[in-house]
């Protein structure tokens, strides 16, 4: 028994981009610490859950973007690292300062983790999709009202608490 395909292309992606968004709603500017961390805990466990089952699954964590940087990752130690030195961010931050404009390559799988879905991100993962980038969005829904904000689609993934 032989399957047969024809006219289809393999897409070879074995890198992945991860893309932690560390702001929240509700550290505001005039706040020494949030109210509440707990929420940026859960999401950078998912961040780090994300980045060892790609490992497991044969692909390259190539680099992870907090803060509106990208950083290279060499190896699971420094991804680690990189992770436990997350702060998290104001909600005033523009989206531009907590998550790259650019991606960092076209080539792999970019994996983006947040904990609400606003306009300014539906607009940068549209316009990364449009070039052609394969993005899966993660929703680690920070509040009640945050529930069910994704798209319908396959690439959006809602995670229940």
């Amino acid at each position: 028994m032989s399957k047969v395909f024809e006219g289809a292309d393999e897409i070879r992606r074995d890198k992945v981009y991860l893309l932690v968004d560390l702001t929240l709603a509700d550290f505001e500017p005039w706040q020494r610490r949030p109210r509440n961390e707990e929420v940026l805990d859960k999401r950078l466990a998912l961040a780090v859950e994300i980045g060892l089952s790609a490992q497991n699954e044969g692909f390259t964590l190539a680099a992870l973007a907090t803060s509106g940087q990208w950083q290279p990752i060499e190896n699971l130690m420094e991804f680690y690292q990189q992770i436990a030195a997350c702060k998290p961010l104001r909600r005033s931050a523009p989206t531009g300062k907590s998550l790259p404009d650019t991606v960092i390559a076209d080539d792999g799988l970019h994996i983006l983790v947040i904990g609400r879905w606003q306009d300014d991100t539906r607009q940068l993962v549209e316009r990364w999709q449009q070039a052609g980038v394969l993005v899966l969005v993660f929703l680690l829904a920070e509040s009640e009202a945050e529930i069910g904000s994704l798209p319908n689609g396959s690439q959006y993934i809602e995670v229940q608490r």
